[in-house]
């Protein structure tokens, strides 16, 4: 570490280069795989969500003239607050999406200590830099998306209410609004990041990141299930001459307190808006200095595993053990259970892969558990035929998340192994049959098994986990048709 007390040329020299290095790894990671057209297709994908934010004020104008014509320029700051709303939601959950993309480039990691513990900068350098480079990338991807729906969507209001001080404040009151929210989204991601690793420790949150990854990928599409019932809330909130107050759980929601942010910056608005707007600054601020407290937790326990363990052998030898252990039961051919081996250890440590998976996962768990939670909190359970329908397709999803990552490379790099070692396609095939049965549809089977049984009994759970088996198999057949290799 250098022995520099003060923010020298040096320091300020290490900091830019160090905020570029790490702003442009948001853009260049694992799942881009390092190549410029999939770097460049992140922002198209940020172009993609732009886009609707963009087109729904031009789209609402008509609309908006006819309030103004009929019930005049007040009922339609009330009317337009659904439409606001919706544009806040769209946002965060191209925030939520986004950040579940980029999930391992959002904090600092092994190879950061690796790498910059034996350089000459000090800690609280690389630990600004990297805080530097997270605000302007999740500030520039907000303003991105909301720079023409906001100045739109102002203007428009503004056009139809025929005020200037909405042509002013329009346009700043959403984009502010709505800016604040899609970085709520990424620093509630953050910190949780952040806890986790200093909570659970580098080791141990490798073992866990996976999972925390499909809970957000999870929340994102639990979140588009809700959005409905959302936007209808705070419509029938603010209908002309409605004199009664918000629904309890409405007040809950953070797009609802982001509206009254924006609201609030509008002026003379309702009581509850100011209620929400400091729920909205109160939330926001805690995230904020959840991750920056946390950052730097974790870069000195970073720094102190990588003194402490050179080489990252526990997490490696505990997966290891288990991918080898279970290729040893599956196969006894060499090429068979290298196959299978292969297939375990690039699920378990290829970023893209995993981010395949954890979607799959991720949509899963959002489609399955409320219907399962409907079922087992019903008085009277429906027919088993429900049930029965989710599993297979359940099964069917798991199937096709893993048969996806199994079409993604591991790393091109290496590709020429497999040709050297020209093991006979078939017992590669067959090793991987095997290994993708275990992952997707074993665990399938053993859930909805010890489902069935607790709702009616093993006499009825045995015969359908049999079928269930039979179809698994069939399935995994199929997503393997015309394979070539690995």
């Amino acid at each position: 570490m250098t022995g520099q007390t003060t923010w020298g040329p040096n320091a300020w020299a290490a900091f830019r280069t160090l905020t570029r290095t790490f702003l442009r790894r948001f853009f260049d990671n694992e799942i881009t795989g390092g190549t410029r057209d999939l770097a460049m297709s992140f922002f198209w994908l940020i172009g993609f969500f732009a886009a609707p934010l963009a087109l729904m004020p031009v789209a609402n104008m008509s609309r908006y003239r006819l309030i103004v014509l009929v019930q005049g320029p007040e009922a339609l700051r009330l009317l337009s607050r659904a439409d606001k709303t919706l544009l806040i939601v769209l946002g965060m959950m191209a925030a939520a999406a986004i950040s579940a993309l980029v999930w391992n480039s959002l904090m600092l990691e092994r190879r950061d200590g690796l790498i910059l513990g034996t350089l000459p900068v000090r800690g609280r350098t690389v630990v600004t830099a990297k805080l530097a480079a997270l605000a302007i990338y999740i500030f520039g991807i907000a303003s991105a998306m909301h720079a023409v729906s906001a100045a739109l969507n102002g203007l428009v209001l503004a056009d139809q209410a025929a005020t200037w001080r909405l042509a002013l404040l329009g346009p700043i009151a959403h984009f502010v609004a709505a800016v604040a929210a899609c970085a709520f989204v990424f620093l509630c991601v953050t910190s949780v990041h952040g806890l986790a690793l200093v909570l659970a420790g580098p080791a141990a949150f490798r073992r866990i990141s996976t999972t925390l990854q499909m809970l957000v990928v999870a929340a994102v599409i639990v979140g588009f299930a809700h959005v409905g019932g959302v936007i209808q809330g705070v419509a029938v909130f603010n209908q002309p001459g409605h004199a009664a107050p918000p629904a309890p759980w409405l007040l809950l929601t953070p797009p609802v307190w982001f509206l009254g942010l924006e609201e609030w910056i509008l002026g003379e608005a309702a009581p509850v808006f100011t209620q929400l707007a400091a729920t909205a600054l109160i939330a926001f601020a805690t995230v904020a200095a959840i991750t920056v407290l946390t950052y730097a937790a974790a870069y000195r326990r970073l720094m102190v595993r990588v003194v402490e363990t050179p080489e990252d052998g526990a997490r490696g030898g505990v997966i290891g053990a288990a991918a080898d252990w279970i290729a040893r039961r599956l196969a006894r051919t060499p090429a068979r259970r290298a196959s299978a081996q292969f297939f375990f250890l690039s699920i378990g440590r290829v970023e893209r892969l995993r981010f395949v998976f954890a979607v799959a996962l991720g949509v899963l768990c959002a489609w399955l558990v409320p219907a399962l939670a409907t079922q087992m909190s019903a008085v009277q359970p429906s027919a088993p035929g429900t049930t029965f329908g989710l599993s297979y397709a359940a099964l069917a999803l798991v199937i096709g998340g893993a048969r996806i990552a199994i079409s993604m490379p591991a790393d091109l790099r290496a590709a020429w192994i497999v040709p050297v070692v020209d093991a006979p396609g078939r017992m590669l095939r067959s090793g991987l049959w095997r290994a993708l049965y275990v992952v997707s549809v074993v665990p399938m089977v053993v859930g909805f098994a010890g489902l069935h049984t607790w709702l009616w009994g093993w006499p009825m759970a045995l015969p359908h986990a049999i079928v269930m088996a039979a179809v698994g198999a069939l399935l995994v057949e199929l997503s393997l048709w015309h394979f070539d290799d690995l």
